[in-house]
């Protein structure tokens, strides 16, 4: 099913996203639609975690045919244990995940990009950059900007302690090596870094490209998310995990974690500023 144009050395992609029920319909929609829409055809498969809305199980409907698979949770595990499940599942018939998030939109030739990549450099984790947008009552689409990523296995592991190296989004990534890595595991918010950092343990090679591939939907519902006494929780729980990986430099986490945590628990509109202004340390 994968695209003839490029030589493949390693085969075997698919192409990943979680489906629950607080999902957008059409957020959802645009999203499948960009999936399956790609210059380079690979399978697509969704796991629903738990019970959804007829709204989303009609999309599925529709779409069904032109599905690889999909697969159905009986209960809401969380993003974390409900792509791992996925995982676990399709280690046999595919070797690389591309994931996709169901609110997101994947340009036309993101999946034929990182597979190319992939292949010329065989690296086990790849990334790139993408543009930050949402659409305001008003029915406007906001350009907030890009978010960029070290494009080098060097400046990815500079910042590991400091930022996400990645947007979640836009990643290709080895199963073998997510697995030996200890696969995604429950770690609410933070599920895709916690994976990162213990591929990088792992000695994976990984990367980013320049171009942007994904236009994510960000903007006031997503910096909401963002701040508040909860996420600081989960945020002092995942960056003590992150200690006890021992990587190097895991003593600059004394120094970002505080100030990851202080920005958290301003007002909304300070946060926003700062965020947008500093994202480099609070992404």
């Amino acid at each position: 099913m994968v695209s003839e144009k490029i030589g493949l050395k390693r085969k075997g992609y698919v192409a990943l996203a979680s489906l629950y029920n607080g999902e957008r319909a059409d957020y959802f929609r645009l999203s499948l639609g960009s999936a399956l829409s790609q210059s380079l055809r690979v399978p697509v498969v969704i796991v629903v975690d738990g019970p959804i809305n007829n709204t989303l199980k009609e999309i599925l409907a529709e779409y069904k045919n032109e599905l690889f698979d999909i697969i159905y949770l009986e209960r809401n595990l969380g993003l974390g244990r409900a792509l791992d499940h996925a995982l676990d599942l399709l280690r046999n018939e595919f070797e690389y995940v591309i994931r996709f998030d169901t609110d997101d939109i994947n340009l036309p030739t993101r999946f034929e990009k990182l597979v190319e990549a992939m292949e010329q450099k065989e690296y086990d984790l790849l990334g790139s950059s993408m543009v930050e947008f949402y659409v305001s009552s008003g029915n406007e689409t906001i350009i907030l900007g890009e978010r960029r990523t070290p494009y080098d296995e060097a400046g990815i592991r500079r910042i590991v302690h400091w930022r996400n190296p990645f947007n979640h989004p836009t990643i290709c990534f080895s199963i073998e090596k997510a697995i030996l890595a200890g696969g995604y595991q429950h770690m609410p918010f933070f599920e895709d870094w916690f994976l990162w950092a213990r591929m990088m343990a792992c000695n994976a090679s990984m990367g980013n490209l320049e171009e942007n591939l994904v236009d994510f939907r960000g903007g006031p519902a997503a910096l909401r998310r963002r701040r508040g006494f909860k996420y600081m929780k989960f945020e002092f729980i995942f960056f003590l995990a992150l200690w006890r990986l021992n990587l190097p430099n895991k003593y600059e986490i004394i120094f970002s974690l505080p100030l990851r945590l202080m920005t958290r628990s301003l007002g909304g509109f300070m946060f926003k500023k700062v965020y947008y202004w500093s994202r480099a340390f609070i992404q």
